[in-house]
């Protein structure tokens, strides 16, 4: 067992012998070991912009109807009765249940002083979404003799935008891209790969047709139009 230990331990004090002579002679301060940085990289950020008309796909209409009379349950029961026959004839034209919404019904009691139409007012209103456009003139006929006394729109809006989108997508990018070269070009650099993308976008919003009071036909012709759609995105570049 000692004739085993003592290789190691002989081992073991030439080496502290070699590191403490070493430690002695050897003029570590003069030696130049360089240094390491991690240099941050260049980046330039910039915000591209696109946009494009979309055909209006959908048409909404809101239509109120409201009686005034002396004996409530009267009142109630003739608001009923024609919003049960106009959502009837709203469903033989083709719109589905998904499509039809009571939005409000309103029961209250006029005061004598301001009002002489009747003691009781009671309304309703239904909101009827049409998704073919093009239909938008005999909604508008069918709503001005389905007995309404007001009817808002139509409010023409977009539906699917997706081709769309993806083409802005495409025209915001390489503006953004154009936009970038031109400010790496001024300071004598160039671009190097994307390091990240944001998208955002947005519709101008419903083209709405003002407020009409439906007693006849359906009116002007209604055209559908058009809804602009914007895309914006942000680009971050790497500088070289």
């Amino acid at each position: 067992m000692k004739e085993q230990i003592f290789p190691i331990l002989f081992f073991s004090f030439l080496l502290a012998v070699f590191l403490g002579l070493a430690a002695y002679f050897i003029p570590w301060g003069n030696i130049n070991w360089g240094k390491v940085e991690f240099a941050q990289s260049s980046t330039i950020t910039v915000t591209g912009e696109a946009k494009g008309d979309q055909t209006n796909q959908i048409a909404t209409f809101n239509a109120t109807v409201a009686v005034s009379n002396d004996d409530k349950q009267t009142a109630i029961d003739e608001v009923n009765k024609t919003v049960n026959e106009m959502v009837a004839k709203i469903k033989e034209f083709g719109i589905a249940d998904k499509d039809i919404k009571t939005e409000s019904m309103s029961i209250y009691k006029n005061d004598p002083a301001y009002s002489q139409s009747g003691t009781w007012s009671v309304s309703n209103s239904v909101t009827i979404k049409l998704n073919d456009a093009s239909k938008a003139q005999e909604m508008a006929g069918l709503l001005g003799q389905s007995g309404a006394t007001s009817v808002y729109g139509p409010s023409f809006a977009t539906d699917n935008t997706k081709d769309l989108d993806t083409q802005l997508l495409t025209l915001a990018i390489t503006d953004a891209k154009k936009k970038a070269e031109e400010m790496a070009a001024s300071s004598n650099r160039r671009l190097g790969k994307v390091i990240n993308i944001i998208e955002s976008g947005s519709d101008a919003g419903i083209y709405r047709y003002s407020a009409m009071g439906m007693g006849g036909g359906g009116g002007a012709e209604l055209n559908p139009g058009t809804s602009t759609v914007y895309k914006t995105v942000t680009v971050v570049f790497e500088l070289k």
